[in-house]
């Protein structure tokens, strides 16, 4: 019975702690971080501050837990496409092609610019973003390069290294766009086809490299 009756307890919590994290983002995003307080995030999601609290310790924890949702909910469309059989190029490109949707978005162009901003001043803070969201996303590339490995569709001499390599290929011009405010996104065919081409030489020079002595 007291396992009955703990459930909704869970579940209520879960959305109460939902519709904190996603008050949070939308009033992060509209008027920046320091500007918003706990008062006008529990106003907007309801709940009270003691849950809030409760839940995620302060303010800077509820912006991790406000990035991290937004990793988790990414990561799992990520899978979908990289667990696709095909032309080991075309699934690459797909992948590249979702993450650059994800960042050009102008609502977590904004949640870089809060996060860069607050990563600064607190240094446990950036380790646990980095861990949390960036190093997530290089394991599912090196878990990818390595089965493909063993499965001979491709062979990248270090996973990880090439995981790091891959990524360099895309997220550098995004994040330049949203340290200095650039809102101007290539087309998404132009993109498509740099994307690709980048990512031909990426392959061909995974190739050199495993064929030198």
């Amino acid at each position: 019975m007291a396992g009955l009756c703990d459930e909704p307890d869970v579940g209520r919590r879960e959305r109460r702690a939902a519709a904190m994290i996603a008050a949070a983002r939308e009033l992060f995003v509209e008027r920046g971080f320091d500007s918003v307080s706990l008062t006008q995030i529990v106003r907007r999601s309801g709940g009270s501050l003691s849950t809030l609290y409760d839940l995620f310790g302060n303010k800077l924890g509820l912006l991790g837990a406000v990035v991290e949702a937004a990793r988790y909910d990414g990561i799992e469309q990520l899978r979908a496409i990289l667990s696709r059989d095909g032309v080991p190029a075309e699934i690459l490109t797909a992948a590249a092609n979702y993450l650059m949707d994800v960042m050009d978005d102008p609502e977590f162009v904004g949640l870089i610019r809060l996060v860069m901003s607050e990563a600064l001043t607190s240094p446990e803070f950036a380790n646990r973003l980095y861990m949390g969201s960036n190093q997530p996303l290089m394991d599912e590339f090196v878990a990818l390069f390595t089965r493909w490995n063993a499965e001979g569709r491709v062979v990248l001499p270090d996973p990880e290294m090439c995981a790091h390599i891959y990524n360099s290929l895309f997220f550098q011009a995004p994040q330049l766009r949203a340290i200095f405010k650039d809102g101007q996104a290539p087309e998404r065919c132009d993109r498509h086809h740099t994307l690709r081409q980048a990512i031909d030489m990426f392959l061909a020079g995974a190739a050199l490299q495993r064929s030198r002595p």
